[in-house]
């Protein structure tokens, strides 16, 4: 039984047991309680089990020259000659993308 339906239950039940004192309805009530307490302490287990970084957890990190040194490697791997090399542009493509753009404002217009 999910939460929220235990959480009915339990409301309707408890005014129904309040209105007319039958046991039926007080058992009905106590029996959707114990399943909200079940899924109250299950999700408790479940925060419970998550472990929290204390001091003692060793913190990884690299020192400043070790660093650089990674960065510099990083550097030296990626070398202009690796990138695509864009062809230059010239007057049509500089011209087709005016135009373009003024089509795309005078159509807003």
């Amino acid at each position: 039984m999910s939460f929220s339906s235990a959480k009915k239950q339990y409301y309707d039940n408890y005014i129904q047991y309040k209105l007319t004192g039958q046991s039926s309805y007080k058992t009905a009530y106590e029996a959707a309680l114990q399943s909200m307490e079940n899924t109250v302490g299950a999700l408790q287990a479940q925060v419970d089990s998550f472990s929290i970084p204390t001091e003692e957890t060793p913190v990884v990190s690299f020192d400043e020259a070790e660093r650089r040194k990674h960065e510099a490697e990083l550097r030296a791997s990626v070398t202009p000659t690796s990138s695509p090399a864009l062809p230059p542009l010239n007057g049509r493509y500089i011209t087709i993308g005016v135009l373009a753009i003024s089509a795309m404002i005078l159509a807003a217009l």
